[in-house]
């Protein structure tokens, strides 16, 4: 499974591109307008459309079990704060699209599904200076 980000202007950014692999770190986030995973074959798995204020949350985790097959799964969705409270929407997508499940946020405590450490362009920060951008 890959990601593609779609930004407002229509050009792309692959995971995988001419210029090798992209890390999720590199997507300007201030002007993305949609976020696609992609399956082994290249079709259109899951795509999220950003509205006005939305961002995007993406992670890839693995799980490696003894004696198991190691199980990844993908955190994809988006964070807005709205009147000072922060809300989310998480869609955790298991075995390559075999399995997808929605939750409002992460759920503390569990395995699978505890709260995520904003990366470097995630960071409150950050986030302040993309709303100040979207707002001018």
């Amino acid at each position: 499974m890959q990601w593609l980000a779609t930004y407002h202007d229509g050009t792309t950014l692959g995971q995988y591109n001419d210029q090798g692999e992209s890390s999720s770190e590199q997507i300007d986030r201030s002007n993305l307008a949609s976020f696609t995973l992609l399956a082994e074959d290249g079709s259109k798995l899951l795509t999220l459309h950003f509205e006005h204020g939305q961002r995007l949350i993406f992670r890839r985790r693995v799980e490696q079990s003894v004696g198991g097959p190691p199980i990844v799964v993908y955190l994809f969705g988006w964070q807005q704060t709205i009147h000072g409270q922060n809300v989310q929407s998480i869609a955790y997508v298991f075995n390559e699209g075999a399995r997808i499940e929605w939750a409002g946020k992460f759920q503390e405590g569990h395995a699978w599904f505890y709260a995520v450490d904003p990366v470097p362009c995630e960071t409150e920060d950050a986030l302040t200076k993309l709303a100040q951008i979207g707002a001018e």
